[in-house]
């Protein structure tokens, strides 16, 4: 069975050298291609800050 083919967007950016290295050197490791790798560290990088957002306002006192 085929795979289903994904909803994307392109993105094109122009990334720091050193810090490019970095990514290719973690995809090489952990066998991931830098598109994989990249919506997986954004991804777990918004999951984050949104859960921090969404406990700082339920622990504010503001509760609705």
């Amino acid at each position: 069975m085929a795979q289903q083919k994904k909803d994307y967007i392109a993105l094109h950016i122009k990334m720091d050298a050193p810090l490019m290295r970095r990514l290719e050197e973690y995809c090489d490791e952990a066998g991931q291609t830098k598109t994989m790798a990249v919506e997986r560290i954004v991804a777990g990088f918004l999951d984050e800050r949104d859960a921090k957002k969404d406990g700082g306002e339920k622990n504010n006192g503001n509760d609705k």
